[in-house]
């Protein structure tokens, strides 16, 4: 059961910071389509400005 809750609390958290990132930042995401749901994957940026490290988190 706690494991189950974390994982609840972190998709919830994850909404949240995507949703304000999107209100103050005004993202714009292309190719979501591409990463798979279930394995890893590398988020890569290409260092349009300061705001990548903390924007890929």
């Amino acid at each position: 059961m706690p494991r189950l809750l974390e994982l609840c609390f972190w998709k919830m958290f994850l909404f949240l910071y995507a949703r304000v990132l999107r209100l103050f930042f005004q993202l714009k995401v292309s190719g979501s389509t591409h990463i798979p749901p279930d394995q890893p994957c590398v988020f890569v940026t290409n260092h349009g400005s300061h705001y990548d490290a903390f924007l890929c988190m």
